[in-house]
């Protein structure tokens, strides 16, 4: 059980801004995305625009 849990956002190194991850525009086209290593125990992503075709 996990009583406390500290989140962190992910800003840019030369930036105080947010990372925005483009996602793939294409449903019938695999693509992928590289980041940054990164150390952590959970993420969470939070989508800004979603389609109905969309999947993860």
């Amino acid at each position: 059980m996990v009583s406390v849990i500290h989140l962190s956002a992910i800003a840019g190194h030369s930036c105080d801004r947010l990372l925005i991850f483009e996602g793939n525009s294409h449903y019938d086209t695999p693509e992928v995305r590289r980041f940054e290593e990164l150390v952590a125990q959970y993420i969470r992503v939070f989508p800004e625009r979603w389609s109905p075709l969309a999947s993860v």
